[in-house]
């Protein structure tokens, strides 16, 4: 056999990784599909309120987490003001990790996730001593905040998130230690109604087919609730400032969570121990105004 017979077989193999090197995509396009693909999911994925996510021991943790808010509300002030500035402090991590997984920027290290941590429960344990510290504390976390973004930046690590990471989660959880301050039966009226309308959410919106069914089930629990309350009338409500208050619970949890889920990068962003506090970003401020009326 001379040369000339021999099978031409290098011209295929140039041809295969010339066509495979036209099907893979180059850094930048797939960059720009896959923020494309993060858009489409915004429209056509969850709900406004976010995801109901199925995995994981959801109920057990969430008995668990109910009972660790009701004794610490009943054992004080500080217990209280631990507990809840340990969560807020999850809930500023989990804010920074998103957006900088979602900014492409999650390899590069920094301190921004201790940063908002610390901010959120400065907030929190100010709680513990009154409302007028938690005014100073929102006043000087959000100037740290601002003033660590800035040197942040200038030294190639934006981080445009570090104010809303550290004072979201803060807004949520202060107030409710600020209740316990006025009195433990009505922190546990509030504690008790927006459990139940995240384990009604949660039992009922996991395996609906329509977004709305898990909140309508969420505001039945805390209209069964608020009926409860009304009749023990704890301090410091009577029976129509109950309803009162139960009402605006009925409606602040499910807006909380919708101004939680427009936070984050899109719908179906998992944000976990963020969303342990998204029923409470407006409903524990609410009803804390409601209590301070009422008494």
């Amino acid at each position: 056999m001379t040369t000339a017979e021999l099978p031409q077989v290098t011209p295929v193999r140039r041809q295969r990784k010339r066509s495979a090197a036209a099907t893979t995509p180059a850094p930048s396009r797939r960059r720009w599909s896959a923020l494309a693909g993060t858009s489409k999911r915004r429209s056509s994925g969850p709900g406004l309120l976010g995801p109901t996510d199925l995995p994981g021991p959801r109920v057990r943790l969430g008995i668990l987490w109910f009972l660790l808010a009701v004794t610490a509300a009943t054992a004080g002030r500080w217990p209280s003001a631990l507990l809840w500035a340990a969560t807020a402090a999850l809930a500023a991590t989990d804010l920074v990790q998103v957006w900088r997984a979602w900014g492409e920027v999650a390899d590069r290290p920094g301190p921004q996730r201790r940063i908002a941590a610390v901010g959120a429960a400065i907030v929190v344990l100010a709680a513990a001593i009154g409302s007028g510290t938690v005014g100073v504390a929102l006043i000087v976390v959000g100037v740290g905040s601002i003033v660590a973004s800035v040197v942040l930046g200038r030294s190639g690590r934006p981080s445009p998130e570090l104010m809303m990471a550290s004072l979201l989660p803060a807004i949520a959880a202060a107030p409710v230690v600020l209740v316990v301050l006025v009195g433990p039966w009505a922190a546990i009226f509030l504690i008790l109604a927006v459990s139940l309308y995240d384990a009604g959410n949660f039992l009922i919106g996991a395996q609906a087919r329509h977004a709305w069914e898990g909140p309508v089930c969420g505001i039945i629990g805390i209209l069964a609730v608020t009926f409860t309350m009304a009749a023990f009338q704890p301090e410091p409500f009577n029976g129509p400032a109950t309803w009162a208050v139960g009402l605006v619970l009925a409606l602040a949890c499910p807006l909380g969570q919708a101004v939680m889920t427009a936070f984050l990068p899109s719908r179906s962003t998992e944000a976990i121990h963020a969303r342990r506090l998204d029923t409470y970003l407006l409903a524990a401020p609410l009803f804390l105004i409601g209590v301070w009326i009422a008494a």
